[in-house]
């Protein structure tokens, strides 16, 4: 059927057009929410509430031939919504860390020091004969 049709009927409460949305649509949004919030149960009911939303403000979509992303669009900020309000970050007591935790070096591959120019010249001397004079001075 096509979804202009089915969204025009929807607007005016057809029941049955609304559950054909739904049920083309739900495994998606669904996905969706379990991605955000990784609990499926959790994000089925977030589907549903996503949908229920979508349904009462039809009258907004503009274009029926975006009903997709503006679903997509308003199931992503239930889950967002949802994750803000339900799952605050979890906060760690430094009292609780050991002397094991804290020598741990947990510093981000992309924020560890640069290595010397001692450290740069052996990998260059370690290269290849040739390949390391594009590296050295002249």
């Amino acid at each position: 059927m096509d979804i202009e049709h089915l969204i025009e009927r929807g607007r005016r409460g057809d029941e049955a057009a609304l559950g054909s949305l739904y049920g083309a649509y739900h495994r998606r949004m669904t996905a969706i929410c379990q991605r955000i919030v990784g609990d499926r149960r959790v994000a089925e009911e977030l589907a549903h509430d996503a949908f229920l939303l979508a349904f009462t403000k039809m009258e907004q979509l503009r274009n029926p031939r975006r009903f997709e992303s503006w679903l997509t669009s308003i199931t992503t900020n239930v889950a967002l919504r949802y994750m803000e309000r339900h799952h605050e970050p979890q906060m760690l007591s430094l009292a609780a860390l050991t002397e094991e935790d804290l020598a741990q070096d947990t510093t981000p591959a992309d924020e560890k020091p640069l290595p010397t120019m001692a450290e740069l010249m052996a990998a260059v001397d370690a290269l290849p004969n040739g390949y390391g004079q594009v590296f050295r001075q002249r």
